[in-house]
């Protein structure tokens, strides 16, 4: 039987030995196994040692995302340390007592360095595609051009990857969700899926579709992951609220023009204005308004662009307006109308707020 010669590093690799350890349920399997091989109960302490000390560093209950990462991690460093022991050609990288050892410093060195993450709580782009390669084969399209280039998916969405970017996705999506893991700047244009949500991972954010255009931008070395929506509706939450019955929820939903910042240092996430909010609707060129009152204007600003002014139509009732309204920007039109009637406003999440004392 396979358990018979097994070593430390072939607990490390056992799924269920780990989630054992890690989630201290009950096994009767691996709670007789001292008995049942006492010549293998040093080999399982120091691999139980080794995985509480993994462990030692988390402040926060495991996510089922955490553990996989880790272990992946694991994995990949015992493969490497098997590779190495394989080619070498010295006599003492024969001897398993030397590769162990190795394979047990370097391994605690990387699970350490990982499960210290929750600190800062941040992933890399390597940590994400290692998670999903353990689902699926992935593919990897970078871009180290100036110009922009296009990678088109099997379901037809397109996305245009600026200089810098990469992104893995798999050949074939699976029948229930489409998941990509993306690093750098791109716009995406989802098809749509309502049947098969799009999920873009981006370092901590989750960003969750079922058919729209958007940009991300997100980067290792990064201290925010930006999404900004041009079309459609948009989700968006942290990673760590993904094991919730509903995580969206506990994130911000996103509307054409709005953006959402994640910081990565302090975990938050805010919701705003993009820097220069684009006509959503179609409308006419030019707007006239002769001695319109102006909650009027107000509202048409609202259709044109997609965003909520917030304003006492009391306060405002007599409040008129002539005046001629194009394509200006967003804020320009904002400021021509508030200073007309003297007015302020401010932007709170994503909204205008409008500060007037009324008209006389």
């Amino acid at each position: 039987m396979k358990y018979k010669n097994y070593q430390s590093e072939d607990f490390l690799s056992d799924d269920g030995f780990v989630q054992w350890v890690l989630t201290g349920t009950k096994n009767v399997f691996w709670e007789n196994f001292a008995v049942q091989y006492p010549d293998r109960a040093s080999e399982l302490a120091q691999a139980k040692k080794l995985v509480l000390a993994l462990a030692e560093g988390e402040r926060q209950d495991l996510s089922a995302l955490r553990p996989r990462l880790v272990w992946s991690r694991i994995r990949s460093e015992i493969n490497h340390q098997s590779e190495m022991q394989e080619a070498a050609t010295r006599p003492m990288y024969k001897s398993w007592p030397f590769f162990a050892a190795a394979s047990v410093i370097l391994i605690l060195g990387i699970g350490w360095t990982l499960l210290q993450l929750p600190e800062s709580n941040k992933v890399s782009y390597q940590d994400l595609t290692t998670m999903i390669k353990e689902e699926t084969v992935l593919i990897e399209k970078n871009n180290p051009n100036q110009h922009p280039i296009n990678v088109i998916l099997e379901d037809g969405s397109m996305i245009r990857l600026s200089q810098g970017a990469r992104l893995s996705y798999p050949r074939h999506f699976d029948k229930n969700e489409r998941k990509v893991v993306l690093t750098g700047e791109a716009f995406f244009e989802v098809a749509k899926d309502p049947a098969r949500p799009f999920y873009i991972y981006s370092n901590e954010v989750i960003t969750k579709v079922l058919g729209t255009s958007f940009t991300i931008n997100s980067a290792d070395d990064s201290q925010q992951v930006v999404v900004r929506v041009r079309t459609g509706r948009v989700s968006v939450y942290s990673r760590e609220k993904k094991t919730l019955a509903a995580p969206e929820t506990a994130g911000v939903v996103l509307l054409p023009n709005q953006q959402a910042i994640y910081y990565r240092e302090n975990q938050l996430l805010s919701r705003k204005l993009v820097e220069n909010p684009v006509p959503v609707a179609s409308t006419q060129a030019t707007a006239q308004y002769d001695d319109a009152p102006v909650a009027n204007v107000f509202r048409d600003i609202e259709n044109k662009y997609g965003v909520h002014l917030i304003y006492s139509k009391e306060i405002l009732k007599n409040c008129f307006i002539t005046t001629t309204i194009g394509n200006e920007p967003l804020y320009d039109t904002m400021d021509l109308v508030c200073r007309i009637i003297g007015a302020s406003y401010k932007e709170v999440d994503a909204q205008l707020v409008i500060d007037s004392k009324g008209c006389q």
